[in-house]
């Protein structure tokens, strides 16, 4: 599982998005973020994004306003003729990041993300709050998971002490 993306609130955030297996500039995608105890919405259709000098598609997206985790939604239509209007619908869901307006909290939980996910998103800036927080691993460099598939996650300093009680028992 790969680890997730911790974002300051108040930043923009810039995010790579690649459908695998699809030829994106022939098919319409859309991407929604999903966030917050009411799962408020942000939709970014692809006449929203913008491709690189690559080609390749991003989405630029505000975080003020967030705070936790979001959730990514890509919809994308391949055509297929064997449907009735001739269009198949794909949907993908996955944990993007995690936004924090300071590192105040000790320990919380962030969702796994989905390793060989149909779809793929890259962050292109590193955040200077996710170096105050370390994914919590056993002394083989697994990570911790719940039940629920929610990583752990500490503030550097707690992390450390954390660290010393495991190392000492």
């Amino acid at each position: 599982m790969a680890e997730i993306k911790i974002l300051r609130r108040g930043e923009e955030a810039k995010c790579y998005v690649n459908i695998k297996d699809a030829e994106m500039d022939d098919i319409e995608f859309q991407v929604e973020l999903v966030y917050g105890y009411r799962r408020t919405t942000i939709l970014i259709e692809k006449a929203q994004m913008l491709q690189d000098g690559a080609g390749k598609w991003f989405f630029v997206f505000d975080t003020d306003g967030i705070i936790g985790n979001i959730t990514a939604r890509c919809t994308w239509w391949l055509r297929d003729t064997d449907c009735k209007d001739g269009e198949r619908t794909k949907t993908d869901e996955q944990p993007l990041c995690f936004v924090a307006d300071t590192a105040c909290v000790k320990l919380f939980a962030c969702p796994c993300a989905r390793e060989n996910a149909p779809v793929e998103y890259t962050f292109t800036d590193e955040s200077d709050i996710a170096s105050e927080y370390v994914r919590l691993c056993d002394c083989v460099g697994h990570p911790f998971a719940t039940d629920d598939d929610l990583y752990l996650y500490a503030r550097t300093d707690v992390a450390e002490n954390i660290q010393e009680a495991l190392n000492n028992n």
